[in-house]
């Protein structure tokens, strides 16, 4: 068998939010207040491209400051969802969804963890 040693420098780069955001509860055909979520580069060094957010389940987006940014290390990017449950959504039922982004360092994707969406109607 053969050996090969590796050396060099690599450049870890990691993207963080929170694992699950509550929305709380919202009457069906109405939204709820918006609540700010930070992604945040965790690397000391590379700065990432952020791509577009992959948002599903009966969610909004009320501002986004993330999509398509510039992230230095160490820096965040936030962006404001809301929840708004369909008209006719049934009562008490808790509802979910996610939300996705990618974001590149260099000519490297990545995916921020995804992070789950709940929110329950009134």
């Amino acid at each position: 068998s053969a050996t090969v040693s590796l050396s060099g420098n690599g450049t870890a780069v990691s993207m963080k939010g929170p694992a699950s955001v509550n929305f709380g509860t919202v009457a069906a055909g109405s939204t709820g207040p918006q609540k700010l979520i930070s992604i945040s580069n965790l690397s000391k060094t590379a700065t990432v491209v952020m791509g577009t957010a992959n948002l599903t389940g009966p969610f909004k987006i009320g501002g986004d400051m993330c999509s398509n940014a510039s992230i230095n290390p160490n820096g965040k990017c936030v962006m404001g969802l809301e929840f708004s449950p369909p008209p006719g959504s049934t009562s008490k039922s808790t509802l979910t969804g996610s939300l996705g982004i990618s974001f590149m360092y260099g000519t490297n994707p990545g995916l921020v963890p995804t992070i789950v969406l709940t929110g329950k109607v009134k």
